[in-house]
């Protein structure tokens, strides 16, 4: 009896082992593949298909290979890991799945725990404390999806204005449907939608779900022709945040350009009291109108508008200021290299950081800036004067007299300097610091007349200076008598344009217009024919609220000859152009609260000769 059990015990286990193995055989032909198991095919996914695809990114460590296997001729499903951009190309037709394993949903981002470790010097804890056992249903728990589009097909004829579709992108939780897409029926599954190369889900899950990405399908030969190169997306899961996201919110301004540069400037880094930035947060990156085609499509896609950037030309210097609205830290953007009479799209970004619980493989990006490059050289911009710290916009120039930004911002700069010695010796005859009984105002100080002269003061002296074939009512001509630098020639030459201009004006307004307001700019700059934004009237009215009745100010009527040639008025900005000049002005940005303002040239007499002779005009 004993023998017999024995043998039956045994064929009984042979047929068991038997019978798991051909379970385990079955399990593993149908399961997703896992990231740690090796395999012998690599699929190298920075490289574009197209030499009409701009170079891909960078190779960094959140820009992931992908090991692929192959199952029963199946299309295969990648591995997604938490936090990281998966980069890949696909062409027309084709469809490509991923999956984002329960493993990944439990853990941590490795970006977060590696800079947990190297703040506490331990090792890496691979579950969260929240994990349940692996025979029990995970909690509930929210992952973030991100698409972008970096590159797409573009047409072999550009003048046929063809636009290719939007990739599709398709998400399942059901172990039944783990290759969502636009074919399969009766499975739950969602679409997320791709809008201008962009796509986000938040989605709540308890365990292993699948994506699906299709490119459109072109049956028809003579369409695909048509086409050249192929898509290049990354998608990224993260149980932190989205990777990739894009902001509403504005926070990118342009302060001014002239032929071959232009001046930007972020919003407030921080509005507490006494902070010091020093690190600049944000990337820029611009492409014109060469490349708008190939951008067209996928605007809202952060690693597009990185890699499209490359072909701008545009070289790039960051700092921080504090110039501008509340004097709080702004970062500021000096694109050089650009084309004139050019018009850019400018984009700001802001890459992952760990420290505030972002993935470093993505970014945030935010709404464009349109620049548009002046045509005429006699336009600079300048700006970090050390006098007159608030002046930045463009100002009249001559690239033979002053071969830098540097050298023409530190000539304005030094006389508006000069200028304010004549005014703070004035200054210091009035009883600043009597009771309040001698005071000359209960609701001015000396220090508030002081801070508003020099606001004028710098405004009146430094121009603000436009094309002269711009057209506006609210600009005002200057130097319509003066030979214009012609870069291309590198002559002097008349501008037929200035000089059909003063034909046709009285010999009252041409007198306003035949110089500049100040004639040290016709003597040493010479910068010929330009329009000036006139500086704005209320500069006026605070230096009349701000300082004693003994000075004398006082600003010209409204319609008066003085009022029109000398000054503008300030609009509601609708339409983004700045109708006057003052300190801190922002095109396409609405007046704000708190500027500045100055006073008229010609009651300074009584003040300096010297400063009546730099205001005055006519």
């Amino acid at each position: 009896m004993f023998g017999y059990s024995t043998k039956h015990q045994r064929s009984t286990l042979r047929l068991l082992i038997f019978l798991f193995g051909l379970l385990q055989i079955a399990w593993a032909s149908n399961r997703p593949i896992r990231d740690d198991e090796q395999t012998s095919a690599m699929h190298n996914i920075f490289s574009p298909t197209s030499p009409a695809l701009l170079d891909p990114p960078v190779h960094t460590p959140q820009h992931l290979h992908v090991n692929v296997k192959r199952q029963n001729g199946n299309e295969p499903i990648r591995n997604l890991t938490n936090g990281n951009a998966h980069n890949m190309n696909i062409e027309f037709g084709m469809a490509q799945y991923w999956s984002f394993s329960r493993r990944e949903i439990e853990n941590e981002p490795e970006y977060l725990t590696t800079l947990k470790n190297k703040d506490k010097g331990g090792s890496r804890n691979d579950l969260r404390k929240r994990q349940k056992k692996n025979n029990k249903e995970l909690e509930q728990r929210t992952v973030y999806i991100s698409f972008n589009t970096c590159t797409q097909p573009q047409p072999v004829n550009d003048t046929m204005g063809l636009s290719v579709a939007q990739l599709e992108l398709y998400v399942s939780t059901n172990r039944r449907n783990i290759r969502p897409g636009p074919t399969v029926v009766n499975m739950d599954q969602e679409v997320i939608l791709i809008d201008q190369g962009l796509g986000t889900l938040e989605l709540n899950v308890t365990d292993e779900f699948y994506l699906g990405v299709y490119a459109p399908n072109v049956t028809d030969n003579a369409q695909r022709l048509a086409w050249r190169g192929s898509w290049n997306y990354e998608l990224a899961v993260s149980t932190k945040s989205l990777v990739h996201n894009k902001e509403i919110e504005r926070k990118l301004f342009l302060i001014d350009a002239d032929y071959s540069s232009a001046l930007l400037i972020s919003s407030n880094l921080t509005e507490e009291v006494g902070v010091e930035v020093t690190e600049t947060p944000y990337e820029m990156y611009a492409y014109n109108n060469a490349f708008r085609n190939i951008a067209k499509g996928i605007e809202n896609s952060y690693c597009a508008v990185r890699q499209l950037s490359q072909a701008a030309g545009a070289a790039v210097k960051m700092s921080i200021t504090k110039r501008g609205q509340g004097n709080f830290p702004k970062q500021q953007f000096h694109m050089m290299s650009l084309n004139s009479s050019s018009v850019y799209r400018v984009y700001m970004t802001k890459k992952g950081d760990p420290r505030e619980g972002e993935a470093p493989g993505g970014g945030i990006l935010y709404p464009p800036v349109t620049v548009y490059t002046k045509s005429d050289v006699n336009c600079q911009v300048v700006f970090d004067l050390n006098f007159c710290s608030e002046v930045a916009y463009a100002v009249p120039a001559n690239p033979t007299i002053f071969g830098s930004q540097n050298e023409l911002g530190s000539f304005y700069d030094n006389i508006a300097k000069d200028w304010y010695k004549n005014f703070t010796t004035s200054l210091q005859q009035i009883p600043c610091n009597a009771t309040n009984d001698a005071k000359y105002s209960l609701a001015k100080s000396c220090d508030d007349c002081a801070h508003d002269y020099k606001t004028w003061l710098c405004a009146v002296t430094i121009p603000r200076c436009e094309d002269f074939a711009r057209p506006g009512s609210y600009l005002q001509p200057r130097g319509i008598g003066t030979s214009f630098y012609n870069k291309s020639s590198g002559e002097y030459v008349d501008n037929e344009e200035a000089s059909d201009f003063f034909i046709n004006r009285t010999l009252e307004e041409n007198v306003a217009s035949y110089k500049s307001r100040n004639t040290l700019i016709d003597e040493v700059i010479k910068p010929g024919p330009y329009k000036e934004i006139k500086p704005c009237i209320d500069l006026c009215y605070s230096i009349v609220q701000s300082c004693p009745a003994d000075f004398g100010f006082s600003c010209p009527k409204d319609g008066s000859f003085a009022m029109m040639n000398s000054y503008g008025q300030r609009s509601d900005n609708t339409d983004g152009s700045i109708k006057c000049s003052y300190l801190g002005a922002v095109i396409n940005l609405n007046d704000a609260n708190g500027l500045l303002a100055s006073l008229s040239w010609w009651r300074l007499l009584a003040l300096t000769v010297a400063t009546v002779f730099l205001a005055g005009i006519v």
